[in-house]
């Protein structure tokens, strides 16, 4: 009969873990840790797996009346990466804000939404802090600017992925892509069954500055997704 402290040691195992699929450089540490877990508490993987794979979602309230593109892109990129879907939920009389559903495993969900946290605010700030041109639509400007940091914010979340994979041996790779496709494919089954009458999200229509744009994903390309992931692991997995 697996007691209380076996339990919180398993959650902090199972963060780890996930942290170590996560394409970043802290995966080889994440990964050890688990391990040194494992084997001073006389746990197995069995043990851990048992509380793993339950597909469940949770919704995350912003704080604006919208999901304007440059959002929308922030928000698939960081699901995608951390094996989640996002389900965009507008506002109504009940909630003046928008909110989005995170559907996956429940560690895959809680780093999703502290790395989505993280990012959305790192987005606004950079964004703030952009000065618009003389003879420039400010609100365009911006927008297009924001939506240029999302797509490089994107771009270097493809590039991790893409690296790590690439750094994998080849029998870990193909059983690390078939255990991607039985996930997608169990979140996919999740939506059908719970939300039968979801309907598609339409994308709200995008004017871009192209200067503004190519300055965002520079901009975006640059950003140290790491920084959250490492905060993640400390605050949330060490500390515990």
């Amino acid at each position: 009969m697996m007691n209380d402290k076996d339990r919180a040691v398993i959650e902090k195992i199972k963060k780890l873990l996930a942290l170590s699929q996560s394409s970043n450089e802290y995966e080889a540490a994440a990964a050890e840790k688990a391990r040194e877990l494992l084997e001073a508490y006389r746990l197995s993987m069995s043990d851990v797996e048992r509380t793993s794979d339950v597909i469940t979602d949770k919704y995350h309230n912003l704080d604006r009346p919208n999901f304007p593109q440059w959002l929308c892109v922030l928000i698939e990129a960081i699901s995608k990466h951390f094996n989640c879907k996002a389900i965009y939920r507008r506002r109504d009389y009940d909630n003046p804000t928008v909110r989005v559903k995170f559907v996956g495993t429940e560690m895959d969900i809680e780093i999703t939404e502290y790395v989505f946290t993280y990012l959305y605010r790192t987005v606004k700030f950079i964004a703030s802090d952009q000065k618009v041109p003389p003879g420039h639509n400010a609100i365009q400007f911006k927008n297009s600017f924001r939506y240029g940091l999302s797509m490089g914010i994107n771009e270097k979340l493809e590039q991790m992925r893409s690296m790590h994979e690439h750094q994998m041996p080849e029998d870990l790779k193909a059983k690390s892509g078939e255990m991607v496709v039985i996930k997608t494919a169990r979140v996919d089954a999740y939506i059908v069954k719970n939300m039968p009458k979801l309907g598609k999200r339409r994308p709200s229509a995008l004017s871009l500055t192209n200067s503004a744009y190519d300055l965002g994903v520079k901009e975006g390309r640059q950003v140290s997704i790491n920084s959250a992931v490492k905060h993640f692991s400390s605050v949330k997995v060490i500390e515990r």
